[in-house]
């Protein structure tokens, strides 16, 4: 991979910054407002057909999870839902990507590639817990795979695993006969892509910090546009692990309901085989317009 330097991920989060404000496809009201064309994988056995098997599928995760997932971040999720301290209410999601399929003529070599996301249906949160994509892991095949399926980004499949985490949790009461799956948070936990990883660094250098700090790290806001915590919030978009989330909110919007990033945290989640101060990223979303309405209710003008 390429290396991602702090400028260029700015330029790239400002764009997908927009792209979260675009209206779902065949939705633009009037010449200005430009559509967002949605993504083609839109249900849970999309999966399947492009070769991928669930494994590890637990109502509640098990207690390795818990100790490699929810221990480092206890703090943080108690501070954004009713964390208990337990797996009451959370379901693991895991895909592989173990079937070759031919599918209009091509053939697609399986990858073994894997994704693995750690889901609370009702509070809207899901945690990014362990995943390499069908890109990367058929480079690492001893015959390099190159051609790789359609169905191969985290954006789609997490988004895939979301909805199917909704479906079937009790916890989830359906408003209509499909209802739309809920996501207020998103986590990266213990990021170890280099290119983030740099950017990471890159903020925490301007801000005469060479130690990434634990919970509640720091905090940036696309609001703040003077105090310039909207530029790193666009340089964090910007990153292969903030694209990710970009493009989920932005192409599965229809389902999801009109979002955006409204801020990002940075913070040191500490697992005992730590070599590193992995960064972790707590993306919040919001409905977008929503800055515009506290302004208007406060008074403010446009």
């Amino acid at each position: 991979m390429s290396e991602l330097t702090y400028t260029s991920a700015v330029e790239k989060g400002k764009l997908l910054m927009a792209l979260m404000t675009l209206k779902p496809e065949g939705s633009g009201t009037s010449e200005t407002t430009q559509d967002n064309p949605q993504s083609r994988f839109t249900t849970y056995t999309d999966l399947e057909k492009w070769g991928y098997i669930q494994y590890g599928g637990e109502t509640e995760p098990s207690s390795c999870l818990r100790f490699e997932c929810f221990d480092p971040l206890e703090e943080c999720l108690r501070s954004i839902c009713d964390f208990k301290g337990t797996t009451e209410e959370w379901t693991c999601e895991g895909q592989s990507h173990e079937f070759t399929k031919t599918i209009d003529g091509v053939e697609y070599l399986e990858t073994n590639a894997f994704f693995q996301q750690v889901i609370h249906p009702r509070a809207g949160i899901l945690i990014a817990h362990g995943n390499n994509g069908p890109a990367h892991m058929g480079r690492l095949k001893e015959s390099p795979i190159t051609t790789v399926p359609p169905l191969r980004h985290w954006s789609d499949v997490a988004f895939l695993q979301l909805l199917n985490a909704a479906e079937t949790s009790t916890s989830t009461v359906p408003e209509s006969s499909f209802p739309k799956p809920k996501l207020n948070y998103i986590i990266r936990a213990g990021v170890q892509c280099m290119p983030t990883v740099s950017v990471v660094k890159d903020i925490l250098a301007t801000r005469n910090m060479s130690t990434l700090p634990a919970w509640p790290g720091i905090s940036f806001y696309a609001d703040d546009e003077v105090g310039g915590g909207r530029e790193v919030v666009e340089a964090l978009l910007g990153t292969p692990n903030g694209s990710g989330v970009a493009y989920m909110v932005a192409q599965h919007n229809e389902m999801l309901g009109w979002k955006e990033v409204h801020s990002v945290t940075i913070f040191y989640s500490e697992r005992d085989d730590d070599l590193y101060r992995w960064p972790t990223l707590l993306f919040s979303l919001r409905d977008v317009g929503a800055a515009v309405d506290a302004l208007v209710r406060r008074g403010g003008g446009l």
